[in-house]
């Protein structure tokens, strides 16, 4: 298929996230594009976090505060943890990523109180290095 096999495996990475490169069948050692799959799972799991601190975005904290308490989430609850966020935004975002579990919400909270790009898109983007690097290592040591 070519060109197109990468790009449908980034939209395929976007939606289902990396269970794509995980359950997938492995790379053959043949495979001479292998940096290709790692630039098109890359670039399909960064668009998909993108697109969820964009949801988070363009939310209202109000919003979320006033349904949240029904949720026993307060005012106090969201907004003291802003700041100290802001000192430690990196190292969170990397245990994040490698979490795989805590990456959506991070990213809407950091959405929410609207933490600019320079903060969290560095590391984000270096923990995707590591996530997506190992992955691809693994499915062409396990062919």
């Amino acid at each position: 298929m070519g060109i197109w096999s990468y790009l449908i495996l980034a939209l395929l990475v976007a939606v289902e996230g990396q269970l794509q490169l995980c359950s997938g069948p492995p790379l053959p050692r043949r495979c001479n594009a292998p940096v290709l799959v790692f630039f098109a799972a890359s670039a399909g799991n960064l668009t998909a976090d993108t697109l969820w601190y964009s949801i988070g975005h363009a939310g209202k904290l109000e919003w979320f505060l006033r349904f949240g308490r029904r949720l026993g989430i307060s005012h106090g609850a969201i907004r003291t943890p802003a700041e100290p966020h802001a000192q430690t935004c990196n190292q969170d975002f990397v245990f994040a990523k490698l979490s795989m579990s805590l990456m959506i919400p991070s990213l809407i909270a950091a959405g929410l109180v609207k933490a600019p790009w320079r903060r969290w898109f560095p590391a984000v983007f270096g923990g995707e290095v590591i996530w997506t690097g190992s992955l691809v290592i693994d499915r062409l040591l396990h062919y």
